[in-house]
């Protein structure tokens, strides 16, 4: 896997294009439906989110329900990546649905494969194991060196709980991935968790693609969204993701 930058400019123009075009048109499309007939469509039907206000005041997207809105709040304050973030990976994977179920994918992140919807620990273990050669093998630590112990993860029991779906994400992927990939090439943090998200849908294996559009390039279109709304309510996110109580992990392999 190799990560770089591309260029972030001339991506964010078009995508700004891009937008402005979608929205008129949805704007439109949407005139004559109630949000919950819209979010129905589905994602590729409907790929701008709508805003929505809570009785408090503050924003969420009208396709998360309060339960979903309170998990995805209670993940910030656990391990301190960004609200937009969150609600643009679970856009983008289940259009807010906890229980979405592709038969290999699940929840709201689509929890995917034995290293990641593995039960109550990745492999089915019922204790984690950081030496597990599979794990080793799915985290590519032969490229990466031990960026990600399973000691960290998150016990998880229902990958259709909105909590227990956003802990295994975070635990097992997001946290360890954002350090991984900013000690490698020390991006901004916008472009880190782009890569963040890139590879939690492509895999560690596979090269990334800046220019990417079968992924990012709605992924690109929720995060510009959604930080327009959060960032008024919580300010710019600056902060540095954590898990609670994870001991500090190795410098990768470069």
């Amino acid at each position: 896997m190799v990560f770089h930058s591309g260029t972030r400019a001339a991506r964010r123009a078009v995508a700004a294009v891009m937008a402005g075009m979608l929205l008129g048109l949805l704007a439109l499309s949407l005139s004559a439906l109630h949000p919950a007939d819209a979010a129905t469509l589905g994602q590729a039907a409907v790929p701008a989110p709508t805003a929505t206000q809570r009785p408090d005041g503050g924003f969420r997207p009208y396709q998360a329900s309060r339960e979903v809105g309170e998990a995805i709040r209670g993940a910030v304050a656990r391990y301190n990546l960004p609200r937009w973030f969150y609600y643009a990976i679970v856009q983008r994977e289940s259009s807010f649905d906890p229980n979405a179920d592709t038969g290999t994918d699940f929840g709201l992140t689509q929890l995917a494969g034995d290293w990641y919807a593995g039960m109550p620990y990745p492999h089915g273990l019922r204790a984690p194991d950081d030496a597990h050669p599979q794990w080793g093998w799915d985290m590519n630590f032969e490229r990466f060196g031990a960026w990600n112990r399973m000691s960290d993860v998150s016990r998880l029991r229902d990958s259709f709980d909105p909590e227990q779906n956003l802990d295994r994400f975070s635990t097992a992927y997001a946290v360890p991935a954002f350090h991984l990939i900013k000690r490698l090439h020390g991006l901004d943090d916008e472009e880190t968790l782009r890569i963040v998200a890139f590879h939690w849908n492509k895999g560690l294996f596979v090269p990334y693609d800046p220019d990417n559009r079968d992924y990012l390039a709605l992924y690109d279109q929720y995060v510009d969204y959604f930080k327009f709304y959060v960032e008024r309510e919580d300010g710019a996110w600056n902060g540095e993701p954590s898990i609670p109580g994870a001991r500090p992990t190795p410098t990768p392999a470069r």
